[in-house]
């Protein structure tokens, strides 16, 4: 009787041991695995959307060619709309760069604006309808309130290389 009781407590011991082993792992996954489960869409900030999408601790690093950072801040006409999403990993790695080269060009925040996606790649004010949005991260830049261009998911050259030509028309 004495050796069914210690297997039992054995038995209690392990399963503790393991139910406290999966609340470590679940709690010690990455921000970036859980924003993979984040699904937040309509319009946002960028700083809202660091927030509501983990993303807080993402920085861009990202060096920007300054000829192109010079050209893009003499159109003053020009503004933007970003479609992301936070489960993208494009968007994850494409919106802190667009975000900071806005910024180094005065068109952020005054001439931003940024709509968060679901997976359906859809937002509450349909917005994603309006601009036939198929893939994030998408910028459309527009000129006097028409679209003159986007850029789909990635640049071609750079973000600040394809966002000057653009705006030269080229």
């Amino acid at each position: 009787m004495y050796f069914k009781n210690q297997e039992s407590d054995n038995m209690k011991n392990i399963l503790i041991a393991a139910f406290i082993l999966i609340i470590f792992a679940i709690n010690a996954l990455s921000e970036e695995d859980r924003s993979k489960w984040t699904e937040i869409s309509g319009k946002y900030s960028w700083e809202l959307w660091k927030y509501e999408s983990g993303w807080q601790e993402i920085k861009s690093d990202y060096d920007f060619d300054a000829e192109f950072i010079e050209e893009i801040k003499t159109h003053e006409n020009i503004k933007f709309i970003l479609f992301t999403a936070a489960w993208c990993s494009d968007s994850r790695v494409g919106t802190p760069k667009i975000i900071k080269l806005l910024g180094m060009t005065g068109h952020y925040p005054s001439k931003f604006t940024m709509y968060g996606l679901d997976r359906e790649k859809s937002e509450p004010a349909g917005n994603n309808y309006i601009y036939n949005i198929e893939r994030v991260p998408t910028l459309i830049i527009l000129r006097e309130g028409k679209e003159i261009s986007r850029i789909v998911e990635y640049p071609e050259e750079s973000w600040e290389q394809d966002i000057a030509k653009i705006i030269r028309g080229k």
